[in-house]
């Protein structure tokens, strides 16, 4: 699913800027998180886990390309690897 999702935000993170799609991937993320903290015993299924761990990864999926777009696009073109971490 994430893959479904990356690559859709990254091309929306050029027309919209990566700011507001780094704050709603990451209030995504956390929701799932919380409601991963909510339903979590030691006796919870799998499948009760599915929809927040959903969550979590849409948000990330959202978050990730536009603070990738943030962090490389303000970057030289000669340094350009050092920018993404290489």
């Amino acid at each position: 699913m994430p893959f479904l999702i990356a690559s859709r935000a990254g091309a929306l993170a050029d027309r919209t800027g990566p700011r507001a799609l780094a704050v709603a991937g990451l209030a995504l993320q956390a929701a799932g998180m919380a409601w991963i903290a909510l339903v979590a015993t030691p006796g919870v299924s799998y499948a009760a886990l599915v929809a927040p761990m959903t969550l979590s990864g849409a948000g990330l999926a959202v978050a990730i390309p536009a603070l990738t777009r943030s962090a490389t696009s303000t970057t030289p073109l000669a340094d350009i690897g050092g920018g993404a971490g290489h």
